[in-house]
């Protein structure tokens, strides 16, 4: 499933939950890798939501230090099995388990533009969905 920018707007997304709602027995021992990675993307959102554009860009620690995070995420997200992922639509498992190779390019490297728009447009969608994983469908609360 390829979400790209065509995905809803996050304050607008629709949470039909379809597979959210069912509870499989090994879903419990995957939800901390999953909190791990809401962790890291909360830092991730706290970091790039401060600087704008011109700041970003020029700011290269501030880069390093979010692909680092970035990088965690992808091999939390390549660690869960296939089956749990099956079960978990809402998120973006390729996108997530693709993270480095869409910002640092092998020839040109790191990528700031790529990496802006990664954060502040993917990201923060991603996040939500993981949220929904941990926290159970918004419709149970």
């Amino acid at each position: 499933m390829e979400r790209g920018y065509d995905h809803p707007l996050i304050d607008g997304d629709d949470d039909d939950c379809s597979c959210e709602c069912s509870h499989h027995p090994d879903d419990e021992k995957f939800k901390s890798v999953v909190a791990r990675m809401v962790s890291q993307l909360d830092e991730v959102i706290a970091l790039s939501s401060g600087p704008v554009y011109g700041e970003f860009m020029t700011n290269v620690s501030l880069q390093m230090r979010l692909t680092d995070l970035l990088d965690k995420v992808q091999v939390e997200a390549m660690s869960l099995p296939e089956d749990f992922k099956t079960r978990k639509p809402k998120a973006d498992w390729v996108f997530l388990q693709t993270l480095t190779s869409q910002i640092v390019h092998p020839t040109f490297g790191m990528n700031p533009e790529t990496l802006w728009d990664v954060v502040r447009l993917e990201i923060p969608y991603q996040h939500k969905m993981l949220g929904i994983i941990i926290n159970g469908c918004s419709h149970e609360h």
